[in-house]
């Protein structure tokens, strides 16, 4: 089961984002409106759009989410 220590958000543009861990460097979107909810840092997204739950590798799953 995923909990709010490895849980990850998956940006429309691939990057993670939203409340994704900041402290592994892994959420490439500024904290604008909300926490990683702005510009992203590793490509031309202008804002987070997300896409769903994630695991760290990246891979978005339903039931991640459906768990939280």
């Amino acid at each position: 089961m995923m909990n709010k220590i490895n849980q990850y958000e998956m940006c429309s543009c691939g990057h993670f984002g939203g409340h994704s861990p900041t402290k592994a460097g892994l959420n490439s979107h500024e904290p604008n409106f909300e926490e990683g909810h702005g510009k992203c840092n590793s490509c031309q997204c202008n804002q987070f759009t997300w896409v769903g739950f994630c695991n760290q590798d990246g891979e978005v799953k339903e039931q991640l989410w459906e768990r939280i």
